[in-house]
């Protein structure tokens, strides 16, 4: 198994040639002429995106479980806990209020594995849908992490507690995690539901280790799944 790499290209840049032509008058006794005033034109008022206010309590952390993602504060005390059945307008919404964030979007074009995605970001937390391929029955979106921090400072860990720029060593020292060699790469496996890990039709938590780091992980997939 591999992952895809894919790149989202923006538009176009065109350029508009415009033509003035002059005509010829035969000559005529000349006539003193004031030049018009050139006209002003008012410039059209764009709209900024209303920022999303600060959240009452602070989070302090962002965790992607196998069935949800959960934001708690200082205390660990729960903020927000969003199933993955959840609408995803309404898992944007509460995510965003939960960080005091505001999240940027792509889309990325469809290829041989996926279907065209809307990629929603806040740092380095992503919520993608429509979900994975990969993805469980039920799921409204998959959520993961590529990063270690959401773009406010925010850490983000998968359920057991390893998170994304850790040594691998990170995951495989907690009892409930697995490791699968993938030659290349090492698949981290945890909170999985099934008969046990290496069932083909378990699923949970599955993150991507290069170079014996830590590269990414996302929920709930499959962790057996051919594109």
């Amino acid at each position: 198994m591999s992952t895809a790499a894919r790149t989202a290209r923006w538009g176009t840049l065109s350029t508009v040639l415009v033509a003035i032509v002059a005509g010829c008058a035969a000559p005529a006794a000349p006539v003193a002429s004031t030049p018009s005033p050139t006209a002003t034109v008012a410039p059209t008022p764009t709209s900024s995106p209303t920022p999303t206010a600060s959240p009452a309590v602070p989070a302090a952390m962002v965790i992607v479980a196998a069935r949800g993602v959960i934001v708690v504060d200082a205390a660990n005390t729960t903020l927000v806990e969003v199933p993955f059945s959840t609408a995803p307008t309404v898992a944007i919404d509460q995510l965003s209020d939960a960080l005091g964030e505001s999240p940027t979007a792509l889309i990325e074009p469809a290829d041989s594995c996926l279907d065209e995605t809307t990629i929603t970001r806040w740092g380095g937390l992503r919520l993608d849908t429509p979900p994975s391929f990969a993805a469980i029955a039920g799921a409204q979106f998959t959520a993961g992490a590529d990063g270690p921090t959401t773009v406010g400072g925010v850490p983000i860990v998968a359920g057991p507690g390893f998170a994304v720029g850790e040594p691998v060593s990170a995951a495989t020292s907690i009892a409930s995690v697995r490791t699968i060699d993938g030659g290349s790469f090492v698949s981290i496996v945890a909170e999985w539901n099934g008969a046990s890990y290496d069932d083909p039709e378990a699923w949970g938590i599955r993150g991507f280790a290069t170079g014996g780091v830590i590269q990414q992980f996302g929920a709930p997939v499959y962790f057996y799944y051919d594109c």
